[in-house]
């Protein structure tokens, strides 16, 4: 990623004329050590396309994930979207279920 952002950065400054980075302070990476903070991340994600006022209800919107964790079989295991691993949405990352 590192590679392809630099020659990235270089192309689109030399097109442009600009200098220095293209991406500075627009993305970072936080680990997810607890399975309780894990909600927080997917809630944010899923909620962009309603707060950035591209649409009004997220069942509608094509572009998300949204409607492969939710279903109307609520709280129960769920097939995973077709372009998943096979797995159930509803396991819970780090236990055996989810391995």
């Amino acid at each position: 990623m590192r590679h392809i952002n630099a020659v990235y950065t270089q192309r689109f400054n030399r097109i442009h004329g600009f200098d220095g980075q293209v991406f500075r302070g627009r993305s970072k990476s936080i680990v997810v050590a607890r399975d309780s903070y894990l909600l927080q991340p997917v809630r944010y994600l899923h909620r962009n396309p309603l707060r950035a006022g591209v649409t009004d209800h997220l069942d509608e919107y094509p572009w998300t994930s949204h409607n492969g964790y939710v279903s109307s079989a609520k709280k129960t295991a769920r097939p995973a979207a077709s372009w998943g691993d096979g797995k159930t949405t509803s396991e819970k990352p780090g236990t055996a279920e989810a391995i």
